[in-house]
């Protein structure tokens, strides 16, 4: 996690959801139990719901709306009863909720009921459907789309056998284009089925319709990364420097102490001037410059 505040009060073991929402950091939480116990009263999902999301931080206003993201992985894992009030009446307290799940089955199996599965799933404005093997799942994303009109050609021939057996004509043949216009489905079930990796289609804004290919992660090592969490939470509190008396700091603590380079400092010896070196006789009185 990461913010304004001090690294190590954010990277304590017991860090309060509030201090991470004052701070506009970030936080991960590994959740062993069940998310219906995370999402009790105890952790504050009630008071942000009565008095918005920022409601009893010290400092706040009125009329703040930053907006606090949620991304819930496996969803349908840590959902419970108390998670149909957050989506369905957190977006006014500024809390915007992103769920990733692999069925629509697995919700409804998680809370035991149909018409609750599909208050959870009413609830969300956008939907992003990856690679899916289930049929019902791909419906979802089919049955909300509206159906396109396409033309077909026909081509259609023939031959007729002449009945005058005293005529220079034999038969008579014909060849013809007919084009009909039907009424399709945009998109199938099979086409969502049969997604490769990294696509996806995305229902953005009540309806509009992306296909979205995304770039993957080379397998390369990048030395740039750091390894872990860890060496990354070790650059932070090097790093770090508050900014309350921001004017007696003028670059990172990490560099204050570290001189230049060897190749600047010759740079630099380079472009100064020779100095002039001033000798005094003291037999004479006289200054003499060489």
């Amino acid at each position: 996690m990461s913010g304004k505040q001090p690294v190590e009060v954010l990277l304590r073991p017991a860090v309060e959801l509030y201090t991470v929402a004052a701070c506009a950091g970030a936080a991960f939480l590994s959740l062993v139990a069940p998310w219906s116990l995370a999402l009790s009263p105890s952790m504050g999902v009630g008071s942000a719901l009565a008095f918005g999301a920022y409601g009893g931080l010290p400092g706040a206003s009125a009329g703040a709306r930053v907006p606090i993201n949620v991304h819930a992985d496996e969803f349908n894992e840590l959902m419970g009863d108390e998670f149909i009030p957050l989506i369905n009446k957190g977006g006014g307290a500024g809390l915007q909720v992103t769920a990733y799940t692999q069925t629509l089955s697995d919700i409804e199996a998680r809370i035991g009921n149909r018409a609750k599965a599909g208050q959870v799933i009413g609830n969300f404005n956008n939907l992003f459907m990856l690679r899916v093997r289930e049929t019902a799942t791909a419906e979802l994303l089919t049955r909300q789309l509206p159906k396109v009109e396409v033309y077909t050609t026909t081509i259609v021939s023939g031959a007729t056998d002449s009945s005058d057996i005293r005529g220079a004509t034999d038969f008579t043949s014909n060849t013809q284009d007919r084009i009909s216009m039907s009424s399709v489905p945009m998109i199938e079930p099979s086409h969502v089925v049969g997604l490769p990796k990294g696509q996806c289609f995305a229902l953005l804004q009540g309806g509009q319709l992306w296909k979205v290919r995304m770039p993957l992660p080379a397998p390369d090592p990048d030395e740039v990364m750091p390894a872990d969490l860890q060496q990354l939470a070790g650059y932070m509190r090097q790093s770090y420097s508050e900014a309350t008396q921001w004017w007696e700091f003028t670059s990172s603590p990490a560099l204050q102490d570290t001189g230049l380079p060897d190749d600047l400092l010759d740079d630099a010896a380079a472009a100064e001037p020779p100095a002039v070196a001033i000798a005094t006789d003291e037999d004479t009185g006289n200054k003499a410059s060489p």
